[in-house]
């Protein structure tokens, strides 16, 4: 068999094993904190509906899974 299939085989197995250590370590994911990461910060009304849409599904607590 060739080497670089020989590699490629190693480095899937590593990957592989790196990947399932890290979920028996780590399985469910951090805890939200529930607390506003800048709660005096002034934020006008269209920067913060540009936020809300834009950055919250994917930035935040608030994310909503595909259904």
């Amino acid at each position: 068999m060739p080497r670089i299939f020989i590699a490629a085989s190693l480095l899937a197995v590593a990957l592989l094993a790196v990947t399932l250590t890290g979920l028996a370590l780590h399985p469910e994911p951090p805890p939200a904190h529930g607390k506003p990461l800048f709660p005096r910060a002034q934020i006008d009304g269209p920067t913060l509906a540009l936020f809300q849409r834009a950055c919250q599904n994917r930035h935040s607590e608030n994310q909503r899974q595909p259904s």
